[in-house]
């Protein structure tokens, strides 16, 4: 099994395991996996979404003291002037 081809399966296991409301050490006893390797590769997924990903985005107009963002979904949130930009980035990604 290749790099690429593994890392994906680890990044399914991880998904997996956070979907199923199970602690990390239930989980790979229930799926017969590592504990240790597990705990790897979740710390690098963890690691890797905390990287910032660029989308585009139309700027239509904006609000005194602050910007409205809407999302392609429908979605809309009003960020006002002087907030933290981690906090709107991590606001941004939970969305």
């Amino acid at each position: 099994m290749g790099l690429e081809s593994r890392r994906l399966e680890w990044e399914r296991r991880v998904a997996d395991w956070k979907a199923s409301g199970l602690t990390q050490k239930e989980y790979c006893a229930r799926e017969g996996v590592g504990f240790s390797s597990f705990r790897y590769w979740a710390s690098r997924a963890h690691r890797e979404g905390k990287k910032l990903t660029l989308v585009p985005v139309r700027v239509t107009g904006s609000m005194a003291g602050g910007v409205v963002i809407r999302g392609s979904r429908g979605w809309e949130c009003v960020v006002a002037e002087g907030m933290s930009v981690q906090w709107v980035a991590d606001l941004l990604r939970a969305l």
